[in-house]
């Protein structure tokens, strides 16, 4: 090659947009986010189930000590049920995470499906939680003849609840999940 050849190259290679992605330390921010949001779903479901199993245990054990009728019995083990689907949950949502490979793609497809993951679970929280606990509250405060107040309470802290679980999903959790798969598309372009 002459001269003139190879300076041709070199001109037309340096007018052009070189970029390089540092994969190791891309890779590294994505198992940290990974990570972050796990600790988030750990949070939750142990809070939850926490939650539930404290609940079932009290009411039990206030009912046996009052010698409590049969709407409390049911409302504690309304509540167990909860507990015991909370735990099944945790316990299949770990079992589908073993099946991510271990790389760039893999860790951040595990980092996508944890935001969906908490998304479903926030979304269908008045399924799965708000109603059952309304249920056997209801039961418990109807055989019980509590004041009317304490209704108007429950109702207001059921619709908070389900206003509270929407926004932080549309102000946390759907950012971080669209800036993930903004970054899976630019990954998979190039």
């Amino acid at each position: 090659m002459e001269f003139e050849e190879m300076k041709k190259i070199w001109d037309s290679q340096n007018n052009e947009n070189l970029y390089v992605i540092n994969e190791t330390a891309l890779h590294i921010r994505i198992k940290q986010k990974g990570r972050s949001i796990n600790r988030n779903i750990s949070f939750f479901e142990w809070a939850m189930i926490g939650t539930t199993l404290g609940v079932s245990l009290i009411l039990t054990i206030d009912t046996i000590v009052e010698a409590g009728s049969w709407p409390r019995y049911l409302s504690s083990g309304i509540i167990f049920i909860i507990f015991l689907y909370m735990y099944g949950l945790r316990r299949e949502r770990q079992k589908y995470e073993q099946q991510f490979n271990e790389s760039l793609l893999g860790d951040l497809d595990k980092a996508i499906s944890r935001i969906d993951y908490i998304i479903g679970r926030t979304r269908t929280l008045l399924w799965w939680y708000l109603i059952p606990f309304t249920v056997a509250a209801s039961i418990s405060m109807y055989f019980d003849s509590k004041p009317f107040w304490l209704w108007c309470f429950m109702i207001l802290v059921f619709g908070l609840s389900y206003w509270g679980g929407e926004k932080e999903i549309r102000h946390m959790h759907m950012p971080k999940k669209r800036d993930l798969e903004s970054l899976r598309a630019t990954l998979l372009e190039s």
